[in-house]
């Protein structure tokens, strides 16, 4: 009795597979999703989890978040450090400068000193000497 089911399952496969195939035609998007949908979840069955790529993501941007704020303080430390550089020479060059005025004013009131009293009774000779050192006309009377 099972031979005679069998056979007349056989008989109506054909049909079957024209009207599954009409189907498909018809439907040959739905299908094509399906098939999609079966090879992407075939290929990429691996599960993962999604909670362990969330807070690799998140190490990842702090440790990027950390190395641009360490760069940002190099930079400000860098600068500071070329900011105190800069007062530092300024305050030496000002300090160097007053020290060779003050040198040299008093270099050149000695030699104004000595130029007077050598040439105490000669005041033409003592503005030409002083302009010379000074550098300006000073008329002696």
């Amino acid at each position: 009795m099972w031979h005679v089911i069998a056979i007349e399952f056989f008989k109506k496969i054909p049909s079957y597979f024209k009207k599954f195939w009409s189907w498909v035609k018809v439907h040959g998007d739905i299908v094509l999703v399906i098939c999609i949908s079966v090879v992407v979840f075939i290929l990429t069955r691996k599960s993962t989890d999604l909670s362990k790529v969330i807070a690799e993501k998140k190490d990842n941007y702090k440790a990027q978040a950390d190395a641009i704020d360490e760069a940002h303080q190099e930079e400000v430390r860098k600068r500071e450090l070329a900011l105190q550089r800069y007062d530092d020479a300024i305050k030496e060059a000002e300090r160097k400068y007053a020290e060779s005025q003050d040198t040299l004013d008093s270099k050149k009131k000695k030699r104004v000193k000595e130029i007077i009293e050598s040439h105490a009774d000669d005041p033409d000779k003592i503005t030409r000497e002083l302009a010379d050192i000074l550098g300006v006309d000073v008329h002696v009377k």
